[in-house]
């Protein structure tokens, strides 16, 4: 985990070295600009590691402000970095072409500048863009009378600083509205400190689901704290499945994957034990399938990936996840869904991945 932080904060610090090399241009006339940019950056690069401090200080407001600003610089530099790069990109092929530069150093910043600034705009609006998405699975496994079933699944709402009573009451809303049979949260529930979140689990609590509602660890429950998460996650009105099973009336059945280093080693063996009866729905938050538990489960509900959250960051995920976000049939009877999220990380920002909330229609089918 600290090789990772050392090089996530390594490539973001690299991100900014490139944006103040293209910006020195623009401010060459003098050296009082330059100095208070790099500052800014300086402040925005340490923005996170300052916002959790802020936070574990109780400094709420600051922090908040804090993340506001920091975490939608940091979808800026992000994208700016991309349309800079695509942008020199073609404007080395139109020389090697031309054999004439005809961009100055300054259209160089501004035009990248400009684009980025649209896209975050456009990103802050679609991140609020709430989708609810469909599908529809038939099987001859639900037993007796039961006909059908609704599963409404959330994941990764990253309940934390950036998250407010209206944002969290139009979720609530929402899936009332979709009237599920089952809820689920497929891990990332919470996002760092807990202590000025606690309200809000009476508004999931208030959530009908007359068959249950199930969730199963993050990798975000870990770094909030994963006893105050869980405890979190049970009076919002979850069961918390822990590498375990649970059964739904002989016909129905939850097998949940904590998201520790160690889960994945159980899965088999959860699979294979002979506990699941009738359609049996694997929980858990990373959608890695493993080849040999297809035809061991019906349904695999998964999250983490965002969908990539901001275009182009998708084409990264899918170096690390073969499956990063839709509906996949993965044959032997299988089926997988990840969602692309119902909230967001970091940036308050999404583009080209809208948020959702899953229906997944269960129909009984004779053959």
């Amino acid at each position: 985990m600290k090789l990772f932080f050392l090089v996530f904060f390594g490539l973001y610090t690299f991100l900014h070295v490139h944006f103040f090399l293209k910006a020195r241009y623009v401010l060459r006339q003098g050296h009082f600009f330059p100095i208070l940019l790099w500052l800014f950056l300086c402040l925005m690069i340490t923005s996170p590691i300052l916002v959790r401090v802020l936070e574990k200080g109780s400094y709420d407001k600051q922090a908040t402000i804090l993340a506001y600003l920091g975490y939608t610089w940091m979808a800026f530099i992000f994208l700016f970095f991309c349309s800079s790069v695509l942008y020199d990109a073609g404007r080395f092929l139109l020389v090697l072409i031309s054999k004439k530069n005809y961009v100055s150093q300054k259209t160089q910043f501004i035009i990248p500048l400009f684009i980025s600034l649209v896209l975050v705009f456009y990103g802050i609006f679609e991140a609020r863009n709430l989708r609810i998405e469909k599908i529809v699975i038939q099987t001859p496994k639900l037993c007796g009378d039961l006909k059908k079933l609704r599963i409404v699944q959330i994941s990764d709402l990253h309940i934390g600083l950036l998250t407010n009573k209206k944002k969290i009451e139009a979720y609530v809303g929402k899936i009332k509205s979709l009237n599920p049979d089952i809820l689920v949260s497929t891990g990332d529930f919470v996002d760092g400190q807990l202590d000025r979140i606690e309200m809000f689990s009476e508004h999931f609590k208030s959530i009908s689901a007359p068959f249950g509602k199930f969730a199963v660890t993050g990798n975000h429950e870990y770094y909030a704290g994963i006893k105050r998460a869980k405890t979190f996650l049970e009076k919002s009105g979850f069961k918390v499945l822990e590498n375990e099973i649970y059964v739904i009336e002989d016909c129905l059945s939850f097998v949940g994957i904590d998201d520790s280093h160690s889960s994945e080693s159980t899965e088999l063996f959860l699979l294979r034990s002979g506990r699941t009866k009738g359609f049996t729905i694997l929980l858990k938050h990373r959608p890695i399938v493993l080849k040999e538990s297809i035809g061991l489960f019906d349904l695999q509900l998964s999250g983490h990936t965002h969908g990539g959250q901001i275009f182009p960051f998708r084409f990264i995920t899918s170096l690390f996840f073969e499956y990063i976000d839709g509906y996949k049939f993965l044959g032997t009877n299988s089926h997988l869904y990840v969602s692309k999220g119902t909230g967001t990380w970091g940036p308050p920002v999404r583009v080209l991945s809208p948020p959702e909330i899953t229906v997944i229609e269960i129909v009984k089918k004779d053959y």
